[in-house]
C-alpha cells in the first residue's frame, strides 16, 4: 500500500492549523491556511504552560520551593555581582528601589549589599 505523501502533508498541515486554533482558543476556520508552519507558536504555548505546571509542583514541597528561590537567584546573579562590586551610593539607590517596587530581596543581594565598597 503506497503512502500519498500529498495527503498525509496535507493532513500534517491540518493538524498544525488544528494545534494553533486550541492554543489561541479560536476556531480552527479562523486559521489561515497558509503554507508555513505554526510550530513555532505552539511550541512557546506549550513551553509557558509547562513552566506553569512545573512551578505549581515546585510550590508544593520544601525542596520544590528551594529550587525556585534558586532560580531567581540564578536569574539575578548578574545584577548581584554588579550589586556587589558597586560604590555604596549604588546600593543606598538599589535598596530604595527595591523598596518602593516592593521586591523581596533574596540572600545572596542581601549579602552583596552588605560587602563594604573598595575604596580607589
Amino acid at each position: 500500500m503506497a503512502v500519498n505523501n500529498e495527503a498525509l502533508e496535507k493532513r500534517e498541515f491540518q493538524v498544525e492549523r488544528e494545534m494553533l486554533a486550541k492554543v489561541r482558543g479560536v476556531p480552527v476556520e479562523s486559521i489561515e491556511a497558509q503554507p508555513y508552519r505554526y510550530d513555532q507558536e505552539v511550541n512557546n504555548a506549550v513551553e509557558r504552560r509547562q513552566s506553569v505546571f512545573e512551578d505549581e509542583l515546585l510550590a508544593e514541597s520544601e525542596p520544590g520551593r528551594r529550587i525556585r528561590q534558586l532560580r531567581v537567584e540564578k536569574d539575578s546573579l548578574l545584577d548581584t555581582i554588579w550589586i556587589a562590586t558597586s560604590p555604596r551610593e549604588i546600593k543606598v539607590l538599589w535598596t530604595k528601589v527595591g523598596e518602593l517596587l516592593g521586591d523581596e530581596q533574596t540572600a545572596l543581594v542581601r549579602d552583596a549589599l552588605a560587602i563594604e565598597p573598595v575604596e580607589d
